[in-house]
């Protein structure tokens, strides 16, 4: 389950890459990409508020936080320049 999303998405990320920058048909299918990324991430964040203790919840939102908000701006990044 979770090996195969993973991989799949890593799939997709390599076939968007391979595309070059000069290619305008990636550019959607690769911002659904991020999208899906940074809600997987979304999701891990509240499931660990949810289930975490105190010091588990300040450290995943942390962490996890900073990733959602990394993944969000480097897929804007990619979407608005290339």
């Amino acid at each position: 389950g979770l090996v195969g999303l993973a991989l799949g998405l890593f799939g997709l990320v390599f076939l968007f890459s391979d595309l070059g920058p000069g290619e305008t048909l990636w550019r959607s299918p690769a911002a659904a990409v991020s999208v899906a990324v940074v809600m997987n991430t979304l999701v891990k964040l509240g499931l660990g508020m949810y289930r975490g203790s105190p010091d588990f919840r300040r450290r995943v939102a942390a962490a996890l936080g900073a990733m959602a908000v990394a993944g969000t701006a480097a897929g804007a990044f990619v979407y608005v320049r290339l």
